[in-house]
């Protein structure tokens, strides 16, 4: 369970002295990060401070492929996910890639509907782990565009300038579900999604 994860992982981290040193979680499926019962939502209570979420993205992968396969029974190759597959564990990559691949997978509704839109819609059910500090890392990403970044830097100025300090209220923590169209990196910086 989420409690006995959190007990394991926290009394480690306090054996070894690593309490005060945590700054990000890794983790690969949504039962760690569940609003109440999740192994790294009770870890960052215990530990009393926000910690940065990094999911892995390979198990996002892994539900569009495995939609891509249930939704037509055979493989499709119209949709190459090998680039985003092997760059899931690149931090700085990952998001370009991702957009990316929603786009090709946009386009390919064009060709298939029904795989696309399976693919999509278990894509973007998993798109909360584009938050603002994750997709400020692309910034270091080689493959993204020059204007793009420039995009995201004027985004962050404003975002920083006009940002007030508040009290986060419990229902502010729901979990979202997002929805496209989101072109850019740019787009994903300070979004509300709606459920």
């Amino acid at each position: 369970s989420g409690k006995e994860i959190s007990n394991a992982v926290f009394n480690t981290l306090e054996k070894w002295g690593l309490v005060h040193k945590v700054q990000a979680f890794v983790f690969d499926t949504s039962s760690n990060t569940d609003r109440f019962n999740g192994g790294c939502t009770l870890l960052e209570m215990k530990l009393g401070r926000n910690i940065l979420f990094l999911a892995c993205r390979l198990h996002i992968f892994e539900l569009v492929l495995q939609a891509d396969m249930s939704s037509v029974k055979l493989y499709s190759s119209s949709v190459n996910y090998i680039k985003p597959w092997f760059t899931a564990n690149k931090t700085t990559e990952a998001p370009w890639n991702d957009i990316l691949l929603l786009k090709n997978l946009n386009k390919y509704k064009e060709q298939d509907a029904i795989v696309a839109g399976a693919c999509l819609q278990k894509f973007v059910n998993h798109l909360w782990y584009l938050a603002d500090e994750p997709v400020l890392f692309s910034l270091f990403d080689a493959n993204v565009p020059l204007e793009e970044k420039q995009r995201m830097t004027e985004k962050l100025r404003k975002l920083i300038n006009s940002k007030e300090i508040e009290d986060v209220k419990d229902e502010d923590l729901t979990p979202k579900k997002y929805l496209l169209p989101y072109d850019e990196l740019n787009d994903f910086l300070e979004k509300d999604f709606g459920s």
